[in-house]
């Protein structure tokens, strides 16, 4: 599985049960939808472009015209500096921007800025990105004052979980002006969205799709034989939860 915050791993660990997740493969992928822009909404969602980007439309302007914001050489911050939060910024680079995070730990041998708090992560940003695993401490992580940290001008980028941002927050900051953007791929009580989010022109959308691809599904399905075999051969899992 891929998603198992809402497992119960006590539970699991009582009955023996393993349980282990695709996230090494199909988080990676999740990253390649954001590159390439889009203008045409699917149905009733609105289309993202990757690495945010950004079909954040001026307020000033009326329809039919369009107005991005360039991506290279923005400051971005990473809420998260593991697999994900790495390859994001190592693509992030290729477009000259300016690299920040915030993570448990200060990563050794990595140049890039170290905020010790997401607040602080959010004031240094333009683009804040949340790439980290959901947990009961980092639920909610993007709350107001990271939302107000971030600013008019700032975007926020969620490709993590619902969980990771106050979406009652997240909304108020976007209709109030306090926050320039967003572009989502998760939410927090899905499948429900906030029917407001539809109609606002700084907010991109997906329907929690990033990783529906014919190749990142194959690679999932080869990666749960893979432990499958592990598992009856009493070898160690190769991406093991618990």
């Amino acid at each position: 599985m891929y998603q198992y915050s809402n497992t119960d791993r006590k539970l699991s660990i009582k009955l023996i049960i393993r349980i282990i997740n695709t996230n090494i493969i199909m988080r990676i992928y999740e990253l390649v939808w954001f590159v390439e822009p889009s203008k045409k909404p699917v149905s009733h969602w609105q289309s993202i472009t990757p690495l945010g980007l950004l079909l954040l439309l001026h307020p000033l302007l009326s329809p039919p015209i369009f107005l991005l914001f360039q991506f290279s050489g923005k400051s971005v911050g990473i809420i998260g500096l593991g697999r994900i939060g790495s390859a994001i910024a190592k693509r992030a680079e290729a477009f000259g921007c300016r690299i920040s995070y915030t993570s448990r730990l200060k990563k050794p041998h990595i140049n890039y800025t170290f905020h010790s708090s997401v607040v602080g992560l959010a004031a240094d940003s333009q683009i804040l990105i949340v790439a980290c695993s959901l947990t009961e401490e980092t639920r909610h992580i993007v709350d107001r004052k990271v939302i107000d940290a971030l600013g008019p001008n700032g975007v926020l980028i969620n490709i993590g979980r619902g969980a990771h941002v106050d979406e009652p927050e997240l909304v108020s900051a976007l209709l109030e002006g306090r926050l320039g953007g967003a572009g989502l791929d998760v939410y927090e009580n899905e499948p429900d969205v906030p029917d407001v989010l539809f109609g606002l022109r700084n907010v991109v959308l997906l329907p929690h799709v990033a990783s529906d691809t014919v190749e990142t599904s194959r690679s999932m399905a080869d990666l749960v034989v893979a432990n499958l075999e592990a598992h009856f051969l009493n070898k160690p899992l190769l991406s093991p939860v618990i």
